[in-house]
C-alpha cells in the first residue's frame, strides 16, 4: 500500500476519472487534496456545476480556470500539509475533457 506525504493511505482501486456531464469527465495527478477534507475531484464538481450553463468554445478553459483558483485557495490554506517549501512546488494537475460530436474531444488542463 502507498502512503500520501501526510502518512494516509492512498486508494489505487477508486477510479481517478469523474464523469461531470455524459459528455466531460474530468481527472487529476498530484496532491490532489486531503482525505476527507477537500479534493481536487469535489473542486471540479463545483468548478464545472458554476460554468456549465455558458456554452461556447471556452466552456472547459473557464471550468480549467475555476478549478484552478480554486485549489490555489485550498492549497493557501493548507499549504504546510503539502510541501515545506511552496515556491517550488508542482502541486497538481487537473485535466477537463468533453466528448464533442462526432467523436472528436476537447481538453484543457490547468496547474
Amino acid at each position: 500500500m502507498r502512503i500520501s506525504d501526510d502518512g494516509s493511505p492512498i486508494n489505487d482501486h477508486a477510479c481517478k476519472i469523474t464523469e461531470l456531464a455524459p459528455t466531460a469527465f474530468f481527472f487529476a495527478t498530484g496532491k490532489t487534496g486531503i482525505n476527507g477534507v477537500w479534493s481536487a475531484t469535489e473542486l471540479s464538481k463545483r468548478a464545472f456545476l458554476g460554468s456549465k450553463d455558458i456554452r461556447d468554445s471556452y466552456t472547459l478553459v473557464r471550468i480549467a480556470a475555476n478549478w484552478a483558483a480554486l485549489m490555489e485557495e485550498k492549497y493557501r490554506e493548507d499549504i504546510s500539509r503539502f510541501v515545506s517549501n511552496p515556491s517550488e512546488a508542482n502541486l497538481c494537475q487537473g485535466v477537463f475533457a468533453e466528448v464533442a460530436g462526432e467523436g472528436s474531444s476537447v481538453v484543457r488542463q490547468a496547474e
